[in-house]
């Protein structure tokens, strides 16, 4: 099944788009054809998904389109046909593709298509008796409708997820839904409106039989009367029993069902008459609820359109009436004025006047009958029953299949007998007695035996019926089984599908950053070049400047020795007088005597010695070792550079000295390396001598060599 579900759910490649009358024409051959040879209707399908329009008749062959049919249309109507048929494995398959087309490009862009699909998936889900998928789709539906404002449908849709609400347990809501749908219906004189409140009140009439059965309980008469005397009345229906406001009217269409014996048979009651009610009004005043609608029908179906739904009332009627079980009613019952049934006689053209009179529901109302209560009710279970007979719709036989268990109600057996036997020579001709249907027959033919005394044949009845009902659930739940198996493949398929696309994208997505990495890449690459670039020009430049800026140094050096006074020693000749002599600089202490030097020439002094010694290139050179050497307090070494030069403290004055004589080493031997360059030039830790290089020059060691030797 899974090849069938999955063939072809996308859109078709070089679509040119159909007209929405060709699709119209199209869809209406092949599934005109599905009707009694749905295995053509499929061949047909599959030829116009090849492209070969000569299947149809010569008006939609003649359509303006070449190349085959879409993907999506032909699987639209592959499953429409599929649900036609009311199969069980058919039905699965529409449901499958219905639900992977809702997930197509097509659902998505084309609301009309949607449109399409989702009443397929509707109809299948409700003949498959899966209620929870119907409510699933009918809510989808509903989001269409609101989208286009369309409040009608709406109000539609929602009675319909009422009656399928009941089938899930939640009869109460549902009911409640429906009740407040025909609330909002209530008064609006539209005909798409008073279609809408008919459907609304057969759905309701079904909940409500849902409920009973599920209970399997029989009204007492007395709730029945009581019931009776409260059914709701429409405004502007063409009936009133006194007045009665709106409110009054909306709390008692409103009012949830009280699960108590007899509440539910005077609500269909009330119901149906609703539905005779409007088809009165509609009959007597048409022009007053016409309104252009597609639903409305011309002036020639109308009485059609009457027939019908008046005919379903009337059976909802008869089956209620008939249901209320046999026992003597403690008060009369209510009496129709003019409904066709009296005590006595009266006239065919008074019954034919009477018949769409509306039924008052007072309290009351059909004293006279004291002990006739039971009498009187069989009497409107026939009355109703020949009304029902004398609609043109009675005659058909989908009527009388459904009307078959109501004539067993009121104990005409042969009647329900014979429609039973014409309903069975229909399902074997068919080839199908495995069905819902056959499972009614035997039913009802087995009450029927055990009601005339046949007790064997009953017996044998009611075995033959429980077979068949185990049968049909066990295929019930087998079928959901196969679907939920099908949706299960279905949707693996569509994850996988979902993970290719997934890795598609990925891939994509990962080739994409790659190339943008790339081209990132290209230009951070441009961009470093460039920087680099621009920073060897400024190093360059640097490098120049530095060269510039130690010429003009040495000048000025030169310059200065050779205008400089001669120095104020002899006095720091100390190493070459004798121990006993005292420092010229302090007297062998330092004092207070203004005599002594002063610190800029002390300064000049002890500059001018270090220079010339290179006293620098001993990495153990310090103030202290200054101090030794020249023979004065460290306080006054330190005061010489501090107050008497530009330089804070000796430390500078020598790393600056040991710089210097660094870079020349650099730019005079190239060979040797840095650490060489470093430990010559006094100083004890490469480190500390890059740093200060760097915070000096503003290039490393390395960037000043490469550059300097670069310009030679």
């Amino acid at each position: 099944m899974a090849g069938l579900v999955m063939k072809g759910c996308v859109r078709g490649t070089g679509e040119k788009g159909l007209t929405p009358d060709e699709v119209v024409a199209v869809n209406e051959q092949v599934l005109e054809k599905a009707i009694s040879q749905p295995d053509s209707a499929l061949m047909m399908i599959e030829r116009l998904r090849a492209g070969d329009f000569s299947v149809l008749d010569t008006t939609t062959a003649s359509l303006q389109w070449s190349g085959p049919l879409p993907d999506y249309r032909c699987d639209y109507l592959r499953a429409k046909v599929y649900a036609q048929t009311l199969e069980g494995l058919w039905l699965d398959s529409a449901i499958i593709i219905g639900e992977r087309l809702m997930t197509t490009d097509a659902a998505r862009e084309d609301l009309a298509y949607r449109q399409n699909v989702l009443e397929m998936l509707i109809n299948a889900c409700r003949q498959h008796r899966d209620d929870e998928q119907t409510i699933r789709w009918s809510t989808e539906f509903i989001d269409i409708y609101r989208e286009n404002d369309n409040e009608t449908e709406i109000l539609r849709t929602e009675a319909e997820i009422g009656l399928m609400l009941s089938g899930i347990g939640h009869a109460d809501e549902g009911l409640a839904k429906i009740d407040s749908v025909l609330t909002l219906l209530s008064g609006k004189r539209k005909f798409n409106e008073l279609d809408a409140s008919i459907i609304a009140l057969k759905r309701k009439v079904n909940v409500i039989k849902n409920i009973l059965q599920t209970q399997q309980t029989h009204p007492r008469p007395e709730d029945f009367v009581r019931l009776r005397t409260k059914s709701p009345v429409r405004e502007g229906s063409g009936y009133t029993q006194g007045q009665k406001n709106n409110d009054e009217q909306a709390e008692e269409v409103s009012t949830p069902l009280p699960h108590r014996e007899g509440q539910g048979v005077g609500l269909i009651i009330a119901a149906a008459q609703q539905m005779l009610d409007l088809l009165a009004d509609y009959e007597q005043h048409p022009d007053e609820f016409h309104d252009g609608t597609y639903r409305e029908p011309p002036e020639h179906l109308r009485p059609g359109y009457i027939d019908f739904y008046r005919a379903q009332a009337y059976m909802f009627m008869t089956e209620a009436y008939a249901k209320v079980p046999q026992q003597t009613l403690p008060q009369p019952l209510p009496v129709r004025e003019g409904s066709g049934y009296t005590q006595g006689q009266k006239t065919n053209d008074e019954q034919a006047e009477e018949v769409s009179t509306p039924l008052p529901h007072r309290e009351g109302q059909g004293e006279g009958l004291q002990g006739e209560g039971l009498q009187g009710l069989q009497g409107l279970a026939r009355h109703y029953l020949s009304l029902f007979e004398s609609t043109d719709y009675a005659k058909t036989f989908a009527a009388r299949k459904d009307f078959a268990p109501i004539y067993g109600l009121l104990g005409e057996y042969d009647k329900m007998l014979a429609i039973h036997d014409e309903q069975e020579a229909r399902l074997r001709q068919q080839g199908d007695t495995v069905n819902v249907e056959f499972a009614t027959i035997l039913h009802d033919r087995a009450m029927a035996a055990e009601a005339q005394g046949r007790k064997d044949e009953a017996l044998r009845l009611h075995k033959a019926y429980e077979t068949l009902t185990a049968t049909l659930n066990d295929r019930l739940l087998q079928g959901k089984a196969n679907l939920y198996a099908a949706r299960f493949h279905a949707i693996e398929q569509q994850h996988e599908i979902e993970r290719h696309k997934a890795t598609s994208r990925y891939l994509g997505i990962v080739g994409g950053c790659i190339a943008i990495a790339a081209v990132l890449a290209m230009f951070f690459a441009a961009y470093v070049v460039h920087k680099r670039r621009v920073v060897e020009q400024k190093n360059r430049s640097l490098v120049r400047q530095i060269a510039e800026a130690v010429e003009y140094k040495k000048k000025y050096e030169e310059l200065e020795d050779a205008i400089q006074t001669p120095p104020v020693t002899p006095l720091f000749e100390r190493r070459e007088r004798t121990s006993a002599e005292e420092s010229p600089l302090d007297g062998g202490k330092e004092t207070e005597d203004s005599h002594q030097p002063i610190d800029a020439d002390i300064f000049q002094h002890i500059h001018q010695v270090i220079r010339e010694k290179k006293l620098y290139l001993d990495p153990q050179f310090n103030r202290q070792a200054a101090s030794d050497y020249f023979q004065i307090t460290t306080r006054r070494v330190g005061a010489a550079f501090s107050q008497g030069s530009e330089y804070a403290k000796i430390t500078d004055f020598i790393n600056q000295l040991r710089l210097d004589h660094a870079r020349e080493l650099m730019t005079v031997h190239s060979e040797m390396n840095i650490d060489e360059v470093a430990t010559s030039s006094g100083f004890a830790v490469r480190r500390t001598f890059s740093r200060l290089f760097k915070e000096k020059f503003g290039l490393t060691p390395t960037e000043y060599r490469n550059i300097y030797l670069s310009e030679i």
